[in-house]
């Protein structure tokens, strides 16, 4: 992970974009006058990425301004497990970027896995399972509570 703070001396924009492009890790932010969801927004569109619209997404969200979207509305005895963000859209997002206005006073984390680790090690550990949806696919069946 990359780690940039406000006390840093300045980076060049092209080079932490270049680093999120090669490594598909993650970078974190800490320390910026970023308080509310309009100047996230702004940090957002400063990268110059072209936006991903929240179709189909099956998350309940409401957009707050801009490129931000809440996160999950879901009530909190609802687990959120591992996931890949939009996976069941034809072009998932490459990109992420979460925020946090208020922090709650427990709970709240957001878990981050990176898939090819968890792929490398059900391979290792389950092959013939593996194998199996390697050659058929998995169906994804999806059931929403009601609200």
């Amino acid at each position: 992970m990359f780690c940039l703070s406000s006390d840093r001396s300045h980076q060049d924009p092209e080079t932490i974009s270049e680093f999120f492009a090669s490594q598909n890790r993650g970078m974190l932010f800490r320390g910026f006058d970023v308080k509310t969801p309009e100047d996230f927004n702004d940090v957002i569109e400063a990268f110059g990425y072209e936006e991903l619209s929240y179709v189909g997404g099956t998350a309940p969200r409401s957009n707050v301004v801009g490129r931000v979207f809440t996160a999950n509305e879901s009530p909190p005895d609802q687990h959120i497990g591992f996931h890949h963000e939009m996976a069941q859209a034809p072009e998932p997002p490459s990109k992420l970027f979460f925020f946090c206005e208020v922090a709650p006073t427990s709970g709240g984390e957001t878990t981050v896995i990176l898939s090819h680790i968890v792929y490398e090690r059900m391979r290792e550990k389950y092959p013939e399972f593996v194998k199996n949806l390697e050659n058929h696919g998995l169906i994804f069946t999806f059931i929403r509570r009601g609200r």
